[in-house]
């Protein structure tokens, strides 16, 4: 007698169909062919979804490190407004009293003596340091 070449899978285990005394041989009959082909389609599509979430977990981390970036690069820039409007307010309270210091007592008294110099911005002023009347 020959083996049963058509059977069907049923929990796992080869079951026959037709009447015959041989009992089904696993690894013949179209049944068994199929379950054999699926099994390694099986296996791919796991690895499949295995490699997906772990270029999604990845995607995510990287989506993560970017706007932590992007979060320090805008604390950074904030910071260098502050710094850049700190440094403005400390030029301009410098060119006052340099301004003061050069419109001086002397200044105000009406110095025409050789003395006297044009400041950075162009106007004619004196300075204290040489005026004789500022001494005063």
């Amino acid at each position: 007698m020959r083996p049963c070449r058509w059977h069907l899978w049923r929990h796992g285990r080869p079951t026959c169909r037709g009447r015959h005394q041989v009992p089904c041989i696993a690894g013949e009959g179209s049944g068994a062919k199929q379950q054999q082909q699926q099994q390694p389609q099986q296996q791919q599509l796991q690895q499949q979804l295995q490699q997906q979430q772990q270029q999604l977990e990845q995607q995510h981390q990287q989506l993560e490190q970017h706007q932590q970036q992007q979060q320090q690069l805008e604390q950074q820039h904030q910071q260098q407004l502050e710094q850049q409007q700190h440094l403005e307010q400390q030029q301009q309270r410098q060119q006052q009293q340099q301004q003061q210091l050069f419109d001086g007592a002397g200044a105000s008294a009406g110095c025409s003596g050789p003395h006297r110099v044009v400041d950075r911005a162009g106007r004619m002023g004196c300075n204290p340091a040489e005026c004789p009347r500022a001494k005063i």
